[in-house]
């Protein structure tokens, strides 16, 4: 029998050149009930970072 899992909420920012690990790594968090941005290298994350009114609860690059 599978474990349900419990919801989530909260801003996670996924920092990936590869697409492929940055539209899985979203569809699972965007299931788990996160808000997801994504970027695809460093300076686009940082631009994401720096927008007013962002609380971030979790970062992976």
């Amino acid at each position: 029998m599978a474990k349900e899992l419990r919801q989530q909420s909260g801003k996670v920012l996924i920092i990936d050149d590869e697409k492929v690990i940055l539209d899985l790594t979203s569809i699972i968090l965007k299931n788990r009930g996160y808000t997801v941005f994504t970027a695809v290298d460093a300076p686009s994350g940082f631009e994401i970072i720096e927008l007013p009114s962002r609380s971030w609860c979790f970062l992976t690059t």
